[in-house]
């Protein structure tokens, strides 16, 4: 496979990733696009990896049953130079001491901007 899976970097892309379906269906929202630059979770998402001796098999199942559900999600890479917003919200939480999720309602100044320029893909 790739150096990402390995528990590290590659697990915190999983976690991401179904953390935000849960909050995404939670919250009702039934269309989505779901942007990544791990280039190897995408892979995996879409099966065109081998997933067998994947590490935290559960997980992948678990994202499995819900992109199953009733509901439309598209899975997208995005480059890494334009995803400012996943940067800022990764530096920003790996401080955190709550070891769950945080949901930002609303957009503070500096992150608008990053978003701003991700949605233009400005780096």
């Amino acid at each position: 496979m790739s150096r990402y899976v390995d528990g590290g970097p590659f697990l915190a892309e999983m976690l991401a990733f179904r953390d935000g379906l849960i909050l995404a269906w939670s919250r009702g929202m039934r269309k989505l696009i779901c942007n990544s630059d791990c280039q190897e979770l995408i892979n995996v998402l879409m099966g065109h990896t081998v997933t067998v001796n994947l590490p935290h098999g559960h997980l992948l199942n678990e994202i499995r049953g819900l992109l199953a559900r009733e509901w439309r999600v598209e899975i997208a890479w995005s480059c890494r130079d334009a995803n400012n917003v996943a940067d800022w919200l990764a530096k920003r939480g790996s401080g955190l001491l709550t070891g769950g999720s945080i949901v930002i309602e609303s957009p503070n100044s500096e992150l608008e901007v990053l978003l701003l320029k991700d949605s233009l893909w400005i780096v």
